[in-house]
């Protein structure tokens, strides 16, 4: 069967443009993006979040900074640094002793030459204080994974977009959260230094034969989001809605307090967190039940199930997901499961894990053993440990009790999890 999008998949021609050296329809749209995004500088990806992140820390080791990842980060952004040979200044967040819940990271004392690199939103919808930051590390780069915050830009109110509060340079997953192809994302700059050189890095991570389709798709879900606002409007109405619908069922939306306690400024109201803990089910099980239902939730972990909304989502949608929720069965709150993590002193670089010889091992062998590579539960793609560091019982337990329970990881292969030798 031919390819339905095939009149759209050209390749670089007079009136199409080069993405490498834009200068005709491409660059139309990538200054239109930047106006959206109130950005100085835009550039299309068709790579993914992954090429934005990439982009900004090899700046980074080109340009001598050091750079300050927190341990709730993207996997991709460790692997990034392993690829780039960048070992970054970790940052540990606090854990709840329910399930290895991140609380939001501090950053402090960090300054010129730093890059200090956030997640915004993270996966649960939870956005720390860029502005607090900013005060607390007073001459260092904000970058920003804002892979699953695209859509910010275009409702009003809270959170603000991560350019507007303050990031230098930040990405932006639009297919998670805007009527775009898979793969396609925006990388955004508002700081002068990185837009001099940035296309010289960008050009270095990306293919260079991109998609026109994919490009098309993204140009088309920024036109999309700017000239629909009655359906941003009725969008956010349904997810009000749905929440106190849940309630009334006996399903928690957790919401502002939730994150707050947490040490975040606030939560992505559009992006729905159900604590399932409460009645008797993890999300992993929850997820696999709604899944039978047909219904397919962006993920599940030990307590909770997350939603990713979209204004293309209709009531009806909602509705069904709700009759499926009641139709979920109900046992006793679950336990708290506190797990034994500890944070691991590198034995050698995560670049130098990544060419070091290598064999894979059983789970039940693996702590003590230095890891190769990242590996954790994904979604949402927390890394438990990074190569070059020791494996600890706690990881292992983890990752155990997530397979078991129906989650899905990566990192591992057949139970068995990669090494150095």
């Amino acid at each position: 069967m031919p390819f339905a999008g095939g009149a759209l998949d050209v390749t670089e021609l007079t009136e199409t443009d080069n993405l490498a050296l834009p200068g005709g329809a491409l660059a139309v749209a990538q200054q239109a993006a930047a106006s959206a995004w109130h950005a100085g500088l835009s550039r299309l990806l068709v790579n993914g979040s992954t090429a934005g992140i990439q982009a900004m820390l090899l700046w980074c080791k080109a340009h001598g900074l050091r750079v300050v990842l927190p341990r709730d980060m993207h996997v991709s952004a460790a692997q990034a640094c392993a690829l780039f040979d960048i070992q970054p200044v970790w940052v540990w967040p606090g854990y709840d002793d329910d399930d290895m819940l991140a609380r939001c990271p501090e950053f402090t004392g960090f300054g010129a030459g730093d890059a200090i690199f956030v997640t915004y939103p993270d996966y649960y919808g939870r956005c720390a204080h860029l502005a607090r930051i900013q005060e607390a590390n007073p001459g260092a780069l904000l970058l920003c994974d804002a892979a699953h915050g695209a859509h910010f830009a275009f409702y009003d109110g809270w959170p603000p977009d991560a350019g507007a509060a303050g990031a230098d340079a930040w990405v932006a997953g639009i297919h998670k959260t805007l009527p775009a192809p898979t793969q396609t994302a925006l990388l955004h700059v508002n700081n002068t230094a990185i837009m001099a050189d940035i296309d010289l890095y960008l050009q270095a991570i990306t293919t260079t034969s991109p998609s026109f389709w994919l490009l098309c798709g993204a140009d088309d879900a920024r036109v999309y989001m700017q000239t629909q606002a009655d359906a941003l409007a009725a969008h956010a109405q349904r997810c009000m809605s749905f929440v106190d619908a849940c309630a009334q069922e006996g399903w928690e939306c957790l919401g502002q307090d939730w994150a707050q306690a947490a040490g975040f400024a606030g939560k992505d109201a559009l992006r729905i967190v159900i604590d399932t803990g409460r009645r008797g089910l993890s999300g992993w099980e929850a997820a696999w039940l709604l899944a039978e239902q047909d219904i397919f939730v962006e993920m599940g972990d030990a307590r909770r199930l997350v939603l990713v909304t979209s204004p293309l989502d209709t009531q009806p949608d909602y509705d069904r997901l709700l009759a499926a929720l009641i139709r979920l069965p109900v046992g006793p709150p679950l336990a708290a499961h506190p797990v034994p993590l500890v944070r691991p002193v590198a034995q050698m670089s995560l670049h130098a894990a990544l060419f070091a010889h290598k064999e894979w091992v059983d789970l039940a062998q693996a702590p003590g053993r230095i890891a190769a590579r990242p590996f954790g539960a994904y979604p949402p793609g927390l890394p438990l440990c990074v190569g070059g560091e020791p494996i600890c019982a706690g990881a292992v337990d983890t990752i155990r009790r997530a397979t078991a329970l129906g989650g899905s990881v990566y990192g591992l292969r057949e139970n068995q999890i990669c090494v150095v030798k």
